[in-house]
């Protein structure tokens, strides 16, 4: 298992939808996952929780290696919005098509996003914007009658046109790569009798993703903010993220603000308000209890998943002397839950060696 931070171009476009306008995010590269929201901060949330989703459980493996490799592709280059004004058989072409070039090896790429992500090479060397443009619009000659031809359905110019306000921007997200097994033949699949063995074993760095949340994912536009506690708040700050791993209890009453505190303390994490953030991010994931039992039937697994999320908790990644943090809202579900007519251990059980 490896940790990858992927730095994902994105393509952000305006779309009106009831007459009302929202922002419209995808990878540059990739046509998918999409996200929109009226605000950007917020489509740009929703895009990486989209992109988690999509490498949940993801094995890198020959066959899929390429999927992978297109979201880690993150070239410098150069977003221009080129405005035509041609005919190329009865397409008559009147407006806009944004154009990302970069160079690789030498060359000079172009990819057309709203034009099925069309790549070309331009030429060897660097190329200044009248001469991108002049390529462009004879590629654009050839390869629309072409796409006309092929679409089976109504064919409409202007849905390949780029808007005016259309620009390019960068997201970070952590996901967690799986290596598939070094073989030539495909195994058998013995899944259902692999769920019934007793000697199962769980992968933290899965099992966490069905079970918590990560917060620092949450930052900027999903973080609750609080204020005026600045004393309060880089007391907890100081204890969260100081080398010695110290367990932390809040009290107060519901609707206080406790979950305020932890979401600003990691807000000001994630800006490096007081330090900067040196190597992998420490992560801080919001364990919910009610989950980590669920689906668990069999005698002794929910606590053979429970310590594996506790092993990933305390060394996420390999060879580097960093832990994440784990925060439980439900002491009494803690207490409770794993309970049965053959045994009273619970979950905190299993926790408490960790924190003695």
């Amino acid at each position: 298992m490896a940790l990858v931070r992927l730095k994902i171009p994105v393509l952000v476009k305006n779309t009106k939808v009831e007459n009302q306008m929202f922002y419209h995010v995808r990878p540059l590269f990739v046509g998918h996952p999409v996200a929109s929201n009226r605000r950007l901060e917020l489509a740009l949330a929703r895009l990486k929780d989209e992109v988690r989703q999509y490498f949940k459980g993801f094995v890198l493996e020959r066959e899929n290696a390429d999927q992978l490799l297109w979201y880690l592709f993150n070239p410098e280059q150069e977003y221009h919005l080129f405005p035509f004004d041609f005919r190329s058989g009865d397409i008559q072409v009147n407006g806009s098509f944004g154009l990302s070039s970069f160079i690789l090896q030498g060359l000079t790429f172009a990819c057309l996003p709203n034009v099925r992500n069309f790549m070309f090479i331009v030429g060897e060397g660097q190329f200044h914007k009248p001469e991108l443009r002049d390529k462009t619009e004879k590629v654009l000659k050839r390869l629309l009658p072409q796409l006309r031809k092929d679409q089976k359905e109504i064919f409409e110019i202007e849905a390949f046109y780029s808007d005016n306000r259309e620009f390019i921007t960068q997201v970070e997200v952590n996901i967690n790569i799986l290596f598939g097994p070094f073989q030539y033949e495909i195994l058998d699949n013995s899944w259902i009798f692999a769920r019934l063995r007793e000697d199962a074993d769980f992968d933290g760095s899965l099992e966490i993703e069905k079970v918590g949340l990560d917060l620092n994912s949450r930052y900027p536009a999903e973080l609750g903010r609080a204020f005026y506690q600045d004393k309060l708040i880089e007391k907890i700050y100081h204890i969260i993220y100081q080398e010695e791993n110290t367990p932390l209890v809040i009290v107060g009453r519901e609707g206080v603000g406790k979950h305020a505190l932890i979401n600003e303390v990691v807000w000001r994490y994630q800006s490096e308000h007081y330090n900067k953030i040196k190597g992998e991010s420490e992560l801080l994931w919001h364990l919910d209890p009610t989950r980590v039992i669920s689906g668990m039937s069999i005698q002794g697994m929910w606590q053979k998943r429970f310590e594996a999320i506790i092993a990933f908790i305390r060394n996420p990644v390999q060879k580097v002397n960093k832990s994440y943090k784990m925060l439980i809202d439900n002491p009494v579900a803690l207490l409770r839950i794993g309970k049965s007519a053959n045994t009273n251990m619970t979950l905190s059980d299993v926790l408490k060696p960790y924190l003695e």
